[in-house]
């Protein structure tokens, strides 16, 4: 009886414990194996990810780069028409100061020249007027001279 009774325990156990025992752990196993395979996976995904992400960040850099050399590219030319710009206002500048400076000069000369004509028919009228002698001539020409040095400054 007692070997019956321990075969009867026996198959009873089996069927009502160990099977769900061993059932309980296959798929405990097969639960971790799936989460080792997800790890993996997510670990491939990442390294494919940072790959992806350092690509992106050197392109990036080279767009940068890109970016920075059409910028100073296009400061330099922009510095060199202003520049030249610049420079041709100044020739301008410098061309209109010449020519204002000849047309001082021009009307300063006009005066001077209406002046001494004025100076010199007052000369005359005086000349007229007065006797022709040597000592009176030297007398009147450096009076004119006189006047003149003084008009002149």
């Amino acid at each position: 009886i007692m070997i019956i009774n321990v075969y009867i325990l026996y198959r009873l156990l089996r069927k009502f414990l160990f099977r769900p025992v061993t059932n309980m752990l296959d798929a405990r196993e097969s639960e971790i194996r799936k989460i080792y395979e997800d790890a993996e996976r997510d670990k491939t995904e990442a390294e494919s990810s940072k790959k992806i992400y350092a690509e992106k960040l050197r392109q990036a850099e080279t767009e940068r780069e890109k970016i920075i050399s059409s910028a100073v590219s296009a400061a330099k030319i922009k510095e060199s028409q202003i520049i030249k710009k610049a420079s041709d206002d100044a020739a301008a500048i410098a061309v209109k100061a010449a020519e204002n400076s000849e047309n001082i000069q021009k009307r300063a000369l006009e005066s001077v020249k209406d002046e001494l004509s004025s100076i010199a028919i007052e000369i005359a009228k005086k000349v007229t007027q007065k006797e022709i002698d040597p000592a009176a001539n030297e007398l009147l020409i450096e009076d004119f001279i006189n006047n003149l040095d003084g008009d002149a400054l």
